[in-house]
């Protein structure tokens, strides 16, 4: 049986295909980015994982795709994770890009980019990531991803810039010290994550002018950033829950560029099931 799986820093989505590519088992763990989270602790969460431990002797093919998984060291270290839990399959590990390309493109040319907790744009044919622009993570980069906009909410809340309205609801829905922020910025995993849930807020307030400012500057560096050497008039497709979310926005921005916005897709995860069980 083959296991499919796309992760990103948030979640990561499992799906167990059998014969004949149907669909017999899926569920969804934290997610498995090796540059967040250390192989024992991936480890620990599959292997205690009832539904994960109750398939795991079925499989004998693995296709994962993740975020934080461009690089041979990444792979082998996300290989090295699955084959302690899944001894009886052989896994091929990718990055999270080839998943969203395939999803959106298939075997066409095109345009790819990945708003979720980060964000990454990749340039495809034929089914094959020719390039990578971005990707970097969270102290760099990952421009209007979830991470990137719940930092902007963030510091604007520590640095006292918050409109009045705003700050009292924020107060109120996440009562942190300095003490707890520093915490989570720099003592546990994942800050990358626990910064992307402020994102939420965003959504909470979508229609305050302080929120839609923030959205078009996300967007727009975005755009600058990463289709900087991508004709005008290209259309751009987009997976993430970040792209789907704020789809209005998105897309508002892409046309004040001059691009055309393409498909925009939750997850790849469907993609892929398709993909693989006709293969």
């Amino acid at each position: 049986m083959k296991l499919i799986a796309e992760s990103g820093s948030t979640k990561t989505d499992w799906v167990l295909l059998g014969i004949n590519g149907r669909e017999e088992f899926r569920c969804q763990t934290n997610g498995m980015n090796p540059f967040y989270r250390s192989m024992e602790s991936m480890v620990s969460e599959l292997e205690q994982h009832h539904a994960i431990t109750k398939i795991r002797s079925w499989v004998e093919q693995i296709h994962f795709f993740g975020s934080g998984c461009s690089q041979l060291a990444q792979q082998e270290t996300i290989k090295s994770a699955l084959s302690q839990v899944f001894k009886n399959a052989v896994a091929n590990v990718s990055h999270d890009v080839n998943a969203a390309g395939l999803a959106c493109l298939g075997t066409r040319q095109g345009y790819v980019g990945i708003l979720g907790t980060g964000s990454v744009l990749g340039y495809f044919e034929e089914g094959d990531c020719k390039k990578i622009i971005g990707g970097y993570g969270y102290s760099l980069g990952d421009e209007a991803g979830g991470c990137w906009f719940g930092t902007q909410v963030l510091r604007a809340h520590v640095y006292g810039l918050l409109p009045k309205e705003l700050e009292s609801d924020f107060v109120a829905t996440y009562p942190l010290s300095r003490a707890e922020i520093l915490n989570r910025l720099y003592k546990q995993e994942m800050a990358n994550t626990w910064l992307a849930g402020f994102a939420r807020f965003l959504s909470k307030h979508r229609e305050h002018s302080f929120v839609q400012r923030t959205l078009d500057k996300g967007f727009t560096t975005f755009i600058d950033t990463h289709l900087a050497a991508v004709k005008q008039g290209n259309e751009v497709h987009f997976v993430g829950s970040i792209a789907v979310h704020f789809e209005r926005e998105l897309q508002k921005a892409l046309l004040a560029k001059d691009y055309v916005p393409g498909k925009i897709l939750t997850a790849p995860i469907e993609g892929l099931v398709s993909y693989f069980g006709k293969a």
